[in-house]
């Protein structure tokens, strides 16, 4: 066999190879570099996400509490008068009527809200200005600042 040999110093030999292995690693860092920047400032963005999700939260939470203590107190209100307290929907609807309205009218809430009302606002306008006509030559007695219990007073009309 023939066998020829070149002689050449190892550095010489693999500086080529040096050089592309170099440049290849140096992409693959940048790339784990941008990579590893964008799932930092993702998670960060999502740990902002998230907070403001907890935030939005516990407010919610804090109005459905707010809303229920006020419905309760509505409805104690509403439930405890002597007088009938009703609403409306912009329609006409009755939505909502007081469990006095059965001592008053004999019917229970359910019945009086089945009801329709119509009111022609004419005829309504017209009722109304009568009835407030009819008392407003009435006068109304107030007791004397003498009969008034301590610090109260009361003014008098000639």
């Amino acid at each position: 066999p023939f066998v020829m040999a070149v002689s050449r110093d190892q550095p010489t030999i693999f500086a080529g190879w040096r050089a592309d292995a170099y440049a290849q690693a140096g992409g693959f860092w940048l790339l784990v570099l941008i990579a590893s920047s964008v799932l930092y400032l993702y998670q960060k963005r999502q740990r902002a996400y998230d907070h403001l999700l907890a935030i939005q939260e516990a407010e919610r939470k804090r109005s459905e509490e707010a809303l229920r203590i006020s419905e309760k107190r509505h409805r104690l209100v509403t439930d405890n008068a002597k007088d009938v307290i009703w609403t409306m929907a912009p329609d006409g609807a009755i939505t909502y009527v007081s469990p006095s309205i059965e001592t008053m009218r004999g019917f229970t809430p359910a019945e009086a809200m089945q009801q329709t009302t119509e009111l022609d606002s004419a005829k309504f306008s017209l009722t109304f200005n009568r009835s407030f006509e009819s008392t407003a030559g009435l006068t109304i007695p107030l007791p004397s600042q003498s009969s008034a219990p301590s610090g109260a007073s009361c003014a008098r009309s000639s």
